[in-house]
């Protein structure tokens, strides 16, 4: 059977498991529609797995010309392979989610599935229809999440939100057509910068990198966690595949080539000082985690800047360096920010979760706070955790001599700029470990705040595990 038939197959357990289960009205079926939905995601998953054992996908990242790839709907490589995987994971680890929630709890599942689902086409297509229909689906999918809850933040948050990603959609619509107007123009290398540009411009909309980030702090910060959870553990990951696959697939050559890579060196570094920089003096912890996620894209433009840098001057030791470390930070990311905003939930008892309000969390939740700990040091990049494996790679690919754009009197400027921001991010994420166990004694007992962890310590646990095992597997999968 053909391969691009197979992984059409891939996508639709989930489409149509999205659209058929809230036909299940009955409130006392939740649990049957949660079992439906993980298994959607495990088929899709088997699917995947299948076409890898078959040796249907051997290439890290298929990079060739859009034109020869219009007609192919999916580019089967380690890219849309790795972005699927973390997408079914984040989808896994979400579903449970829908328990804890006091409505909606069916729209939650299938929203969670179709959310996955645009994400894998996004993450596997260059083609143009698959792209715009794919960017749509995703975008719907994240703006009900940002809605479901209903209160008054989720509401106002979840219309910046859609008026921010509308301008998104415009600019992808008018990126596209400029990227794939260029092929065989005369004008094409004028037609492809502007669409490249654009493209960042809507991707930046998208995920929230500096400037174009005014919609996130509020959404991430105030809104309903459960909703920010697989908002930020899966939603974002087409879009910076999307943002790869097509910056490598038509690379400019000469001095268009330098100008791009200076827009997303300036992006990068702009995304990961601001946030770590906003972050330190945050006291609201969901905030602070907002602006943490804006860091953690600035590392994952860094690979992708520097997987641009080595693909356009043919260094491909620096290229497969980026790009693995970028599929490993995208599965460190997704993990932590689920199970992250889900232990806020556990702890948030009005608008704000401030340093107060997990104070003694290790007296009264010993095992959550340990969680918390690692999910965190797993952001810093702490070995053998595998948020440490992603960032190796990454700023290892930006200080390769070879890349002379990133040297500056023999100074790999570019990687030690991504290291300061990772020394400052340690600053904030340790006043939440200092909040957790260093007043335990004072509030023991009937003074310990409330906590409600129930129906979601299996994401906790769950997260916590992955950052660990896959950390320890990583370094032995590098050296074979």
């Amino acid at each position: 059977m053909d391969m691009q038939i197979i992984l059409f197959y891939s996508i639709a357990p989930l489409v149509i498991s999205g659209l058929l289960i809230p036909l299940l009205r009955n409130r006392q079926y939740i649990r049957m529609k949660g079992i439906i939905g993980a298994a959607a995601l495990v088929i899709t998953l088997g699917i995947w797995a299948y076409e890898y054992f078959s040796g249907a996908i051997s290439s890290w990242l298929i990079s060739s010309s859009p034109v020869s790839d219009l007609a192919r709907y999916f580019l089967p490589d380690w890219l849309s392979l790795l972005v699927a995987v973390v997408a079914v994971m984040g989808g896994l680890l979400a579903l449970p989610l829908a328990r804890r929630l006091t409505g909606n709890q069916t729209v939650y599942i299938s929203i969670v599935l179709i959310g996955v689902g645009g994400t894998i086409v996004l993450a596997s297509t260059l083609n143009p229809f698959l792209i715009v229909a794919s960017w749509g689906l995703v975008s719907v999918a994240s703006y009900a999440l940002a809605s479901i809850a209903k209160d008054r933040d989720s509401l106002i948050n979840s219309v910046k939100y859609a008026i921010m990603g509308a301008i998104a959609f415009q600019f992808l619509v008018i990126a596209v057509f400029l990227i794939y107007s260029s092929i065989g123009n005369p004008s094409g290398a004028l037609l492809l910068d502007l669409g490249l540009l654009l493209l960042m411009a809507a991707i930046g909309f998208k995920i929230g990198i500096p400037p174009f980030h005014m919609w996130l702090p509020d959404l991430y910060g105030y809104s309903e966690p459960l909703s920010v959870a697989p908002l930020s553990a899966i939603m974002k990951l087409g879009p910076i595949a999307l943002l790869l696959r097509l910056m490598l697939a038509q690379a400019p050559s000469g001095p268009e080539m330098e100008a791009l890579l200076a827009v997303l060196v300036v992006l990068s570094i702009v995304a990961m000082t601001f946030g770590n920089v906003t972050a330190l003096v945050q006291k609201n912890i969901q905030r602070m985690m907002a602006y943490s996620s804006m860091a953690q894209v600035g590392y994952m433009l860094m690979a992708i800047t520097v997987a641009f840098a080595s693909f356009s001057t043919r260094d491909y030791t620096s290229f497969y360096f980026s790009v693995g470390g970028l599929l490993i930070y995208l599965l460190a990311y997704s993990a932590s920010k689920a199970g992250i905003f889900t232990l806020i939930k556990g702890v948030r008892s009005g608008r704000e979760v401030t340093l107060t309000d997990i104070r003694g969390l290790s007296a009264t939740n010993g095992a959550q706070s340990a969680s918390f700990t690692i999910l965190l040091l797993n952001l810093i990049g702490l070995p053998p955790l595998v948020g440490f494996w992603g960032k190796l790679l990454i700023f290892a690919s930006a200080a390769n001599p070879e890349l002379s754009f990133f040297y500056i009197g023999g100074v790999p400027w570019f990687a030690l700029i991504g290291i300061i921001n990772s020394v400052i991010s340690v600053f904030y994420y340790m006043k939440i470990v200092r909040s957790m166990y260093g007043d335990s004694e004072k509030v023991r007992g009937h003074d310990a705040p409330a906590r409600r962890f129930e129906g979601l310590n299996l994401v906790i646990f769950a997260s916590t595990i992955i950052v660990v095992v896959v950390g320890i597997i990583v370094p032995v999968l590098l050296v074979i």
